[in-house]
């Protein structure tokens, strides 16, 4: 009923269900109601007929702090999807987003990223005076109890290909390290565990928050040790430093003194490592400018002759033959700086010639061998200059 001194205004209208306005029956903007379905109609520029409003067909649903959805038409509610005002709450949440354009963000974010790249699934992003944390806590202390970030790969099972970083209870009960109460591991299962930079950059490891390292792998590859490893670890007991001794105990045990910062470079595995305290073999060894008191050459045994020698000086550089026989001797390879002598004794026949090849001799005549029988005795020194074989002489020793 229209209020007193009102017109009322009644809008294009019908009280039948599902009832809708024809085209034919409104001009442009002209507004239509169905008073039953409780909707408002209009006819757009394009002369069709549009719903603009339908009256409330439900009540919110849920109780309190549930957040509302759509549940077949009607607003419900659960226990699962909660706000508080503060928090948002839910059994599961999962994104759809793309991750595969470069962002400063991932699908699931806090704060800005001060970066893009591509691929985030996860960014975490905050300006602090102090540390910012990301935490996983297992108030579990039982036996079996740990706190674990792990990641797989596409051949990855439960038991197979991960990575795991983690840390134990303080209840936690196994075998070694790994499973040590309190402890925190990073290990790998079914692959290989690479540990290292991708730059030139070295790896420090650190024990009790020390302000030096307890070992460093340097960018070439090179490890030092803060400390000495112990003998009975395969070290030598004593650190690395400057002046020092160093001793090498166990079956093969010595002491190597090292006085100022020097470089001492051992040798290979297959060589011998000359040391002060016995006699020893050098083979192809150089000398540079040694000074040597009282040294002995190698003097092999007295050899008969026959009549032709090709002389050796592998068994040393004192020669001695008794000459038996008209003797040819044919000199060693001439290498520039090779000497020896020669002591050449006649035998109870006497009268033996000893004719040298390829030797020069002062005033170029080679010498006549003292002939004497038994006590026919001469000694012939030689030295290779430039590859050539120089001879000198001293005979007929009483």
């Amino acid at each position: 009923m229209a209020a007193t001194n009102y017109t009322p205004i009644y809008l294009y209208n019908s009280g039948t269900t599902t009832n809708v306005p024809l085209a034919a029956n409104l001009g442009n903007g002209e507004l239509a109601i169905n008073y039953t379905d409780g909707k408002l109609f209009y006819k757009d520029n394009t002369g069709t007929v549009q719903t603009i409003a339908s009256k409330a067909t439900g009540s919110v649903g849920g109780s309190t702090t549930q957040v509302q959805y759509n549940l077949s038409g009607a607003l419900a509610g659960s226990s699962s999807f909660t706000w508080d005002g503060t928090s948002l709450s839910a059994t599961n949440y999962v994104s759809s987003g793309t991750i595969t354009a470069s962002s400063s963000k991932g699908v699931y974010s806090y704060g800005t990223l001060g970066y893009s790249d591509v691929n985030h699934i996860l960014t975490m992003q905050s300006s602090q005076n102090g540390y910012i944390q990301m935490e996983i806590q297992n108030t579990n202390n039982g036996a079996s109890a740990s706190a674990d970030v792990v990641v797989t790969n596409n051949l990855s099972t439960a038991t197979t290909y991960y990575g795991d970083f983690g840390i134990n209870s303080s209840g936690f009960s196994g075998t070694g390290s790994l499973s040590g109460a309190n402890n925190v591991y990073l290990t790998s299962t079914t692959s290989d565990l690479a540990i290292g930079t991708t730059t030139s950059n070295a790896i420090h490891f650190v024990v009790n928050s020390g302000a030096s390292d307890a070992m460093t792998i340097s960018s070439a590859g090179v490890v030092s040790l803060g400390t000495a490893l112990a003998p009975t670890s395969g070290g030598t007991g004593v650190a690395n430093n400057a002046a020092s001794t160093i001793t090498i105990s166990g079956n093969y045990a010595s002491t190597f003194v090292v006085s100022g910062a020097y470089s001492y470079t051992f040798p290979a595995a297959t060589d011998t490592l000359v040391n002060l305290g016995s006699s020893q073999t050098l083979t192809n060894k150089t000398l540079t400018n040694p000074t040597i008191t009282a040294y002995l050459e190698t003097a092999p045994s007295i050899t008969n002759s026959g009549t032709a020698v090709t002389l050796s000086l592998a068994s040393g550089t004192v020669l001695s033959y008794t000459l038996t026989g008209n003797c040819t001797f044919t000199m060693p390879t001439a290498t520039s700086g090779t000497s020896f002598i020669v002591k050449l004794i006649q035998d109870g026949t006497g009268s033996r010639t000893a004719t040298f090849t390829g030797v020069k001799w002062p005033g170029g005549t080679a010498p006549t061998i003292t002939t004497t029988a038994s006590t026919g005795l001469d000694i012939l020194s030689f030295v290779c200059i430039n590859s050539v074989w120089y001879g000198t002489y001293a005979q007929a020793f009483a």
